[in-house]
């Protein structure tokens, strides 16, 4: 059934005309025949051969009119790139059945022989694996030759739904100090992977039984030494932990719809931001590792723990994990406004002056900012009155943000050259704050054309005088 089912692919006939004669063997491998099984589509091919890679990927590329570029000469390894966005990755073998045994997985480790599409090789019981949906490990080195296996694992059983064996856990466990030693890229990218996955939590709590969490979050860990006596939580580190299975069931079960009127807004950020939002959940508090402080009645306070939380996301984070400049300064604006929501709640009534504040600093962020402070809120207290107030004092801030961007969607209503032109002003700092007074009057409907807003600079020139 599974050869029938890769036969249909017509890139594999493809394949296999061109290898036919060639005086090499050639192997299709790893993930597409996973995924082939798994009824998963598959837009990247892996083959090893026992020729030249570079050679043959050139013809591959000139073939089916793909661009060849080399992955790792000294590998022998080289990827053609098609339309798309399909890729077929060449690699130099001496011998299958020493390529099967030093890869990662079982599930990972099965290989068809391209020559005559028939032949399947499974050696390390692959396929029954795939019947049993469990991750199992090819070799007790397996972590040993590439510590990346370790990420990679979790985020198999994350994005395939698979359990883990208590031996490749065992072996995980082992060697997860390790992951120290892999490119800052290449961890990303299995990060980003796993957090990208619906229902990652589960394979999240595992990382952390054998220390990975540790490995990659150090602040995360250390959280565990900080009590949390007015939360449902028992520590730090337990809450940066809810607080992601809270965040992820807000993305997947869609609970942003209780802001009834903002959902397309939420949906469209969690659609370019999910990733980005998960990891804020995380790490949203590691600044208070280092801003705890306790006052004279005998009161713990974490004041500007959030500032300090996004020095530590630019100090360590952004290195660690190779994050762009766009993602560190969108997790910036995350983790640095969490706090804002919370703080306009606690007032009687929020004013214009502190909305107008907070949506101009959180910028495009602010759906995120506010989703992070809901989760955050949710992680808290559970449920209840606090939830319900965090709720209501969402949506005046969602009001706020609507109306603000599309006042700023509009033409000005003055510029610069107004204030030099009507009133005679020199371009200094008055400047910034009778523009910034002129917007939010705009936004608050204080004005609404051009003459009134001309009306208003007069009192300001005024009052500044």
């Amino acid at each position: 059934m599974l050869v029938k089912k890769l036969k249909r692919k017509r890139i594999l006939l493809n394949l296999s005309k061109l290898v036919k004669g060639k005086p090499f063997d050639a192997w299709l491998v790893g993930g597409c025949i996973r995924d082939t099984f798994l009824g998963i589509p598959s837009k990247d091919y892996d083959i090893t051969i026992t020729g030249n890679a570079h050679r043959f990927s050139l013809l591959l590329a000139k073939k089916l009119n793909g661009n060849q570029f080399c992955l790792d000469r000294k590998m022998g390894e080289f990827r053609i790139m098609l339309s798309r966005k399909r890729t077929i990755d060449v690699k130099s073998i001496k011998d299958i059945s020493k390529d099967i045994q030093e890869r990662d997985f079982t599930i990972n480790a099965i290989a068809l022989n391209l020559k005559d599409l028939k032949t399947l090789y499974d050696p390390v019981n692959g396929i029954r694996d795939l019947e049993r949906k469990i991750i199992k490990p090819v070799s007790e080195m397996m972590f040993e030759k590439d510590p990346l296996r370790l990420l990679r694992m979790f985020r198999l059983a994350s994005t395939l739904g698979f359990s883990i064996s208590k031996e490749a856990m065992e072996l995980a466990k082992k060697t997860v100090k390790k992951i120290d030693t892999v490119a800052s890229e290449r961890v990303k990218n299995e990060l980003f992977l796993l957090f990208n996955s619906k229902k990652s939590f589960p394979s999240i709590m595992k990382m952390d039984r054998i220390g990975l969490i540790a490995a990659l979050f150090p602040e995360v860990e250390k959280g565990k030494l900080i009590p949390q006596h007015k939360y449902r939580s028992r520590n730090l580190k337990e809450h940066s932990l809810v607080c992601y299975d809270i965040m992820e069931k807000i993305i997947d079960e869609k609970r942003y719809i209780v802001f009834e009127g903002f959902t397309s807004i939420f949906e469209n950020f969690i659609k370019k931001q999910c990733v980005i939002l998960k990891l804020s959940a995380l790490l949203h508090d590691i600044g208070k590792l280092y801003t705890m402080r306790e006052d004279s009645s005998g009161s713990v306070h974490f004041w500007m723990h959030e500032k300090k939380g996004e020095i530590r996301l630019k100090e360590y984070y952004q290195h660690r994990f190779s994050l762009s400049n766009k993602e560190v300064e969108t997790l910036s604006l995350l983790i640095l406004h969490h706090m804002r929501a919370h703080l306009l709640s606690r007032g009687n009534e929020i004013t214009n002056h502190a909305l107008y504040r907070f949506v101009k600093d959180g910028k495009d962020a602010i759906p995120g900012i506010l989703l992070l402070s809901y989760a955050d809120s949710i992680s808290s207290s559970g449920g209840g009155k606090e939830v319900r107030k965090a709720e209501k004092t969402i949506r005046t801030i969602m009001n706020y943000y609507v109306t603000s961007r599309k006042v700023k969607s509009k033409k000005r209503l003055i510029t610069g050259y107004d204030l030099i032109e009507q009133f005679g002003l020199e371009p200094g700092p008055d400047f910034k704050t009778i523009l910034e007074a002129v917007e939010k009057a705009y936004i608050e409907g204080i004005v609404k054309n051009k003459n009134q807003a001309l009306q208003f600079v007069k009192k300001i020139i005024v009052e500044l005088r």
